[in-house]
Order: structure tokens, then sequence, then C-alpha cells
């Protein structure tokens, strides 16, 4: 456990595991259990890797929002 990010930290696996459980553990098969798991560690691997890179105050979305208003 030493060295490990909390995102990687087989607990919190564990728990949101036991979320995704107690919410639809009658409807999954122990094959869709581990799937499960892999990909709640590969979204948390993820999602680690993401808040590495370096953001600024003034930085933006890379494409922005622009709703449709009809053909005006």
């Amino acid at each position: 456990m030493a060295g490990e990010t909390p995102a990687t930290d087989p607990a919190v696996v564990e728990a949101r595991l036991a979320e995704v459980v107690a919410r639809f553990g009658d409807n999954l098969t122990p094959e869709q259990r581990e799937q499960v798991r892999a990909r709640i560690e590969r979204t948390l691997q993820l999602a680690s890797a993401l808040r590495t890179a370096p953001l600024g105050n003034a930085d933006e979305p890379e494409s922005g929002f622009a709703p449709y208003r009809g053909d005006a």
C-alpha cells in the first residue's frame, strides 16, 4: 500500500465496488462484478493521470459551446 496513490488504493476500489454491488448486486453475475472492478480500476487510473496535467486559471476547454439558435 505504500507508494500507492489514493486513486489506485485497493480500499478505494473495494469501496466503490461495494457501492455498485449494494445498488445492483442482485443483477450482477460474478463475471460482471469482475468486469465492474476492472472498469473502476481503469477509471481511477485515468482520473489520476488527468489530475497530473498542469492547468492555470486562464486555461479554457479545447472546444467551446455555442447553442443552436435556429436560422437567424
